[in-house]
């Protein structure tokens, strides 16, 4: 092989590492003589090994432990992608697509294995446990404050609750929370994702199956997460995405806590908590027959909803520095948040809820030096869009307009502060900014 081969192929692994480095899934990359090439620390973390002592070992060796021994066969067919469900002792399960990757100028083959980490398991709830930023914060907000008071209640009874609100509020944390603050504290706390697997594989997952039940399956057969659940609570987060047939199964389940795994005869008794989330309006999708009306009212015993972080502003700063620490920590520095920022933050309206804030958080700590300013925010965040309230009287034409004038100055002060950053903003003359500033601002 010649010296600028051998420099492609080398520049190529670099970057593929490069690559896995900032993804949040699991991934590991192994070369056409199937030996580890490289692993990223999501990989480290969710099978507690170290990427030092993977580099160059042969992915036969580990592959029983990890995937239940199907990497090889995947790696032996090149021409397309391969997926597989998995289950790793008690800690992670989820599916991995295995994609063979040919790079045309070196020939070099890799083998990209993405790993989906649809459920997570634990095994004892009260190991490692998860911060809880609602928790350690001790959220400032009144709402929040009463959920919580009304979650440490139900918590001590197994009555099936169901979580909604938009997405990124927070509701696989409280979820968490309720089985800490239970009598099954001790004992398993499962969590499947229902959008996360197609339709096959979620029942397999659910259900689990016997020897033989279908091609494909593992011939010692396999529990379901139903059966790990046991004792324990089982949370099933985006339940509106379950399918219909899987929702008479789950029937079946809540109403004489029993299930059949698939391909079995008898039927096997379990003894869980069911906790469910959705981001979803579950009474519309009854409506639509979309969702199963008994199974509705079954799983809505206990409704509780989790409002969004624009509608509890008091917990916006304190989140944005519990996460600001999380990721000062994580990235060994020590950035500050301007005040600026701050103001701003109470403004935006977050759409992601509070998985926007920690995402961008991430984004801000990693792209300032010392000081994250206003000018650090994205530009298309900084986009204000400015809402009339709809019990504002309208008299005449320019007293509207002058109230409207007064909103848009008032609100871009307050986020910027000066007068050249309003004017930049709205786009107007410094001079005009600093006018209009006066006027709507004496204080100023």
């Amino acid at each position: 092989m010649s010296s600028n081969c051998r420099k492609s192929i080398q520049n190529e692994s670099d970057i593929l590492r490069a690559i896995v480095g900032f993804s949040s899934n699991a991934i590991l990359i192994v070369d056409e003589k199937h030996s580890i090439l490289t692993v990223n620390p999501k990989f480290e973390s969710l099978f507690a090994v170290e990427k030092s002592q993977l580099i160059g070992k042969k992915m036969i060796d580990y592959e029983n432990e990890w995937f239940n021994g199907k990497i090889t066969s995947s790696l032996l067919d090149k021409r397309k992608p391969n997926v597989f469900s998995f289950t790793y002792k008690s800690t992670a399960a989820g599916t991995v697509t295995v994609i063979p990757l040919t790079i045309e100028e070196s020939q070099a083959k890799y083998f990209i294995c993405l790993i989906n980490e649809a459920m997570e398991l634990y095994e004892r709830a009260n190991k490692d446990t998860p911060h809880n930023p609602y928790l350690d914060l001790n959220s400032q907000d009144v709402q929040m404050k009463e959920l919580i008071k009304t979650l440490e209640k139900v918590a001590l009874f197994d009555t099936t609750i169901l979580l909604y609100g938009e997405s990124g509020t927070g509701k696989g944390l409280l979820a968490r929370y309720i089985h800490q603050k239970s009598k099954r504290n001790h004992e398993p706390f499962i969590i499947i994702n229902c959008a996360a697997l197609p339709e096959h594989l979620l029942e397999s997952e659910l259900f689990g199956y016997t020897d033989g039940a279908f091609t494909g399956a593992n011939k010692k057969g396999k529990i379901g997460l139903i059966e790990a659940a046991h004792m324990g609570t089982l949370f099933l987060d985006e339940i509106g995405e379950l399918p219909l047939n899987i929702q008479a199964k789950l029937l079946h389940v809540i109403q004489d806590r029993e299930f059949t795994p698939i391909g079995e005869t008898k039927s096997k008794k379990v003894d869980i908590r069911i906790i469910t989330a959705t981001n979803k309006n579950l009474k519309k999708m009854v409506m639509r027959n979309e969702f199963r009306e008994d199974l509705y009212y079954r799983l809505n015993v206990m409704d509780v909803k989790v409002p969004p972080l624009r509608e509890r502003k008091s917990d916006i700063v304190p989140l944005a520095n519990y996460f600001l620490e999380k990721f000062n920590g994580k990235y060994e520095i020590n950035r500050r948040i301007e005040e600026n920022v701050y103001h701003f933050f109470e403004e935006y309206q977050w759409p992601g809820n509070v998985r926007e804030l920690e995402n961008l958080i991430e984004k801000l700590v990693v792209v300032s030096d010392d000081v994250i300013m206003i000018d650090h925010i994205p530009a298309n965040l900084q986009e204000m869009e400015i809402v009339i309230p709809d019990d504002t009287p309208v008299t005449s034409f320019d007293e509207s307009l002058e109230k409207l004038e007064r909103k848009i100055i008032m609100e871009t002060y307050h986020r910027f502060k000066n007068s050249r950053k309003v004017a930049e903003f709205l786009k107007i003359s410094q001079s005009r900014a600093a006018r209009l500033i006066r006027k709507y601002t004496p204080s100023s």
